[in-house]
């Protein structure tokens, strides 16, 4: 069985101009700019999502996705850092 996973990028200024990709199971899968969301469908089994820049010093954005039928959905924004910003995805609640 199919589950549904969904990304969503928030709209801010920090990162806005850069094309984010999206790494499943450490293969790139897409892009996603900035205000876009992207929905694509996996198999019930345990997978892992990341989220870089490429050519960027951005901290890259990673988790697991843990095994089940549920649809999940993610919300990816960049926190601004000292140094280097970093990507930071998290589990839409709604």
């Amino acid at each position: 069985m199919k589950r549904k996973i969904t990304i969503t990028r928030k709209r801010n200024f920090i990162g806005y101009v850069v094309d984010m990709t999206i790494i499943i199971d450490h293969k790139p899968f897409n892009i996603i700019k900035s205000g876009e969301f992207i929905e694509f469908y996996v198999d019930e089994d345990h997978h892992f999502l990341e989220i870089s820049v490429p050519r960027s010093s951005a901290q890259r954005g990673s988790l697991e996705i843990p095994p089940g039928t549920e649809d999940v959905s993610y919300i990816v924004s960049v926190k601004a850092g000292i140094l280097k910003n970093q990507i930071v995805i998290s589990q839409n609640k709604d």
